[in-house]
């Protein structure tokens, strides 16, 4: 589940990259760390992490790498094993939780849902440490984190995909994808070969204000007056010709929503739109008849007593 939008969505998916300045002492720098309140790394059964202000903590580095611009190993979905070419042929899975096994201790790999809060949560720039290009994320505390590319693909530039332990359907599952400055989480090929970067627990994480995710308190009453609507990009699920769009109402009660319409297209101002349901705190439409592997914007547009919101626009993309 995601924070709160007003808290977590500071720039468009994909898109927007925060310019916060970054300060860092030489031991962050070497762990791909950087942030105020001073060193943010930390040890875990001998693996660094830090605390991004996230509701797991992020290890520095890949499994299988040497430093934080080392890419490390690649694996499979469900794999443990490295090889030297993985194809649908040669996929075997069940194999387990790669970061479990490897390291041990509470290191897992992040589920589909830390990641979605991972793109959502930061602000990404592409920055070039120790000479290796890399994407910086920088969490809601200010402090950050660096994820190397490993592939290059022609005119598109440097790429790279990350696993989550979350399966789609018996032949994908859900990782998270950069290609170039460009950010999303989405579906894939189990049998792929992609880069594992390793979460635990935060302790310390209490969801902020009305928690990570939570349900609204349904007796918070408007006192007879209405605000607008407050509304944030959910969560997305792609096929190859889908995307089933879900946006959350964080004032439910105050705003009196009542109707909603999602936009879409492959411009930046999508005109395309589609009525949405309301259920609860969220806002969901399933727009099909799309483009496989095609990037699409949406936004979402809500109206309420209170007046008529309309979100920011986020990219999401089909399955290939």
């Amino acid at each position: 589940m995601l924070m709160k939008h007003t808290a977590i969505f500071s720039f468009v998916l994909l898109l927007l990259f925060g310019a916060a300045s970054l300060t860092s002492c030489d031991k962050e720098e070497d762990a791909g760390l950087s942030g105020p309140g001073g060193s943010a790394q930390v040890d875990n059964n001998g693996h660094d992490y830090v605390d991004l202000g996230l509701s797991v903590l992020w290890a520095t580095r890949n499994i299988g790498a040497s430093s934080s611009t080392d890419p490390g190993d690649k694996y499979a979905f469900d794999e443990t094993t490295v090889k030297s070419e993985y194809t649908s042929s040669n996929y075997v899975g069940g194999e387990g939780d790669v970061a479990a096994l490897r390291w041990g201790g509470e290191w897992r790999l992040p589920t589909k849902s830390e990641l979605s809060e991972l793109v959502f949560g930061c602000s990404w720039k592409i920055n070039t440490k120790d000479g290796v290009e890399v994407i910086t994320a920088t969490g809601p505390n200010g402090r950050s984190i660096d994820f190397p590319y490993y592939s290059y693909i022609g005119s598109e530039g440097l790429a790279g995909w990350y696993w989550s332990s979350t399966p789609y359907t018996s032949t994908k599952a859900y990782c998270l994808h950069f290609e170039g400055s460009e950010i999303s989480y989405g579906t894939n090929n189990r049998y792929n070969g992609f880069l594992a970067r390793a979460v635990i627990p935060n302790p310390d994480y209490h969801g902020g204000s009305g928690g990570n995710g939570g349900e609204d308190d349904p007796d918070s009453g408007s006192g007879g007056s209405y605000e607008k609507p407050d509304v944030g990009f959910y969560d997305f699920t792609a096929t190859r010709t889908s995307l089933k769009v879900q946006y959350k109402i964080y004032n439910r009660e105050e705003a009196g929503l009542t109707s909603a319409r999602i936009y879409y297209g492959t411009s930046s101002n999508p005109t395309a739109s589609k009525s949405a349901t309301v259920s609860g705190v969220l806002i969901t439409a399933n727009i099909t008849g799309l483009k496989a592997g095609t990037t699409y914007y949406v936004k979402c547009v809500a109206t309420g007593r209170g007046g008529t919101t309309t979100t920011e626009v986020t990219k999401c993309i089909t399955n290939y």
